[in-house]
């Protein structure tokens, strides 16, 4: 995933087998970059191989796909 600087939107392409791209429908892969499933504004975005966080510009904190938990 990463933050278009035009706008702050989240986008996110790859492996989405777990929902690691934040968005349905959960595929092996989607090359093409597309926005977050919720319009997500962030000024910061870490991933893992099988989950995603995000802070968004209110600082609210946003995660998805598999919990390491």
């Amino acid at each position: 995933c990463g933050i278009q600087a035009a706008d702050s939107v989240v986008y996110c392409w790859g492996h989405n087998d777990t929902g690691q791209l934040g968005r349905l429908p959960l595929s092996g892969r989607d090359p093409v970059p597309a926005p977050f499933a919720t319009p997500l504004e962030a000024k910061d975005v870490e991933l893992d191989l099988f989950s995603g966080c995000a802070i968004a510009l209110d600082d609210a904190l946003w995660c998805w796909g598999q919990s390491p938990y």
